[in-house]
């Protein structure tokens, strides 16, 4: 098992169980946007509280919590947003590997309903900081928020 440490999860908290839904805020939204790979119903968010890095995220642009409410246009706009993250991402991190999933209801381990995929692209330097973080199995997340989204951006 890895242990991850995240020096950018210190301001996080869950917001499950908030009225205040943290993706239909329009602060929020500007700060992690990526307008450039946005579509007609997702956005790509660069996570602020990063698993690993380069951890992006596709959020819907209406407010929907589950699976269950999505149009087929929604639908069909996911498949090509998650082809499109995953060749950002494969370009600024030289990988071919990802991890794509989502949670759905408050036993899932999601902290925000508003429904959202984490894109996460697997290199393998992730597992091996040092020897120490070998030994010990812990990767440290080095690349910012704000740094990933300039890479990307940059990228596009």
């Amino acid at each position: 098992m890895i242990k991850v440490h995240n020096p950018y999860r210190q301001k996080y908290h869950h917001s499950y169980n908030s009225d205040v839904c943290p993706f239909c805020n329009q602060e929020i939204i500007e700060k992690q946007n990526i307008k450039l790979l946005e579509g007609s119903y997702w956005m790509v968010f660069v996570n602020q509280y990063p698993i690993l890095d380069g951890n992006l995220m596709l959020v819907t642009k209406r407010h929907v919590e589950d699976t269950s409410d999505l149009y087929e246009n929604e639908w069909k706009e996911l498949k090509e947003k998650v082809e499109e993250t995953k060749a950002i991402l494969s370009k600024v991190f030289e990988t071919k590997s990802f991890n794509v999933g989502f949670n759905v209801g408050p036993d899932s381990g999601s902290s925000v309903r508003h429904l959202h995929w984490q894109v996460i692209p697997r290199i393998d330097r992730q597992v091996m900081n040092g020897f120490s973080g070998f030994i010990a199995g812990i990767h440290t997340v080095r690349i910012s928020p704000k740094e990933l989204k300039s890479k990307i951006e940059k990228a596009l």
